[in-house]
């Protein structure tokens, strides 16, 4: 399910992270529309160019969902054998959406830092493992640039990602 993810999610974040350094950079110039077009023709075959950055979305999504669901059937499995019936849909989904999501961006986030490099420069010679390999001999500390934002940020939208639904 990684592969088929990334598919999409490589796009979306490739197109959010160039819009996001135009605007740290000051070119505010360039208009959504105009980013997308840019982005489109930038491989010799149209179109191409959203997929930039693909293996990399591989390299932080396969090993990392093995992470997620790790952390997730830890906290179900052990609310279940310690607190049985107590342990009500809700406490399983706050807790396992916790673990999943900590497992998941502690384990992963040195890869997603790396990629989001890579899809920022977009550069015919740039290698996401040479530039993996530089940023540990240059600053590896970087590899987890921004960890408290992005935990904090995972834990809301995985508890509602296995928040329970009432059927009506």
């Amino acid at each position: 399910s990684a592969v088929f993810r990334s598919l999409v999610v490589c796009p979306t974040e490739l197109i959010k992270i160039r819009m996001q350094a135009a605007y740290e950079l000051n070119n505010k110039n360039e208009s959504t529309a105009q980013l997308l077009k840019k982005i489109f023709y930038e491989k010799r075959i149209p179109g191409l160019g959203y997929f930039q950055g693909l293996t990399s979305c591989w390299y932080r999504e396969c090993p990392g969902y093995f992470f997620f669901f790790y952390g997730k059937e830890t906290a179900t499995q052990f609310l279940k054998n310690n607190y049985g019936n107590k342990a009500t849909p809700e406490l399983i989904a706050i807790t396992s959406g916790t673990l999943a999501g900590i497992c998941f961006w502690s384990a992963m986030l040195p890869f997603d830092n790396v990629k989001t490099n890579y899809q920022v420069i977009a550069r015919k010679d740039a290698s996401i493992i040479k530039m993996f390999i530089q940023t540990a001999k240059i600053n590896p500390k970087s590899f987890y640039n921004g960890f408290w934002a992005t935990i904090i940020r995972s834990i809301p939208a995985n508890i509602a990602l296995f928040s329970p639904l009432e059927e009506y």
